[in-house]
């Protein structure tokens, strides 16, 4: 989702990460899930079920799989949106 010229991450309709990029958002993500797995604890309340929307820049694909931290790591999440937007 857009807000401005800022994307941000919503999980249940509640906004959880802002940022100026989708890359950057991803990055964000994956480093909150890396810090909440480290502590054992989920203070940043991401979840790795939470699907990232990635604004698409053409029309070509238009149906996709959901992109979720659980069926991708941050760096087949970061090929994935820089392929989409290419």
């Amino acid at each position: 989702m857009k807000q401005g010229n800022k994307v941000v991450l919503t999980q249940k309709g509640q906004p959880k990460i802002q940022a100026d990029s989708v890359n950057e958002l991803v990055t964000a993500l994956y480093k909150g899930l890396r810090i909440q797995k480290k502590l054992g604890k989920r203070f940043l309340k991401l979840s790795q079920s939470v699907e990232i929307q990635v604004p698409l820049k053409g029309k070509k694909y238009l149906h996709l799989q959901k992109l979720t931290a659980n069926n991708f790591d941050e760096q087949q999440m970061l090929d994935v949106i820089n392929f989409l937007n290419s």
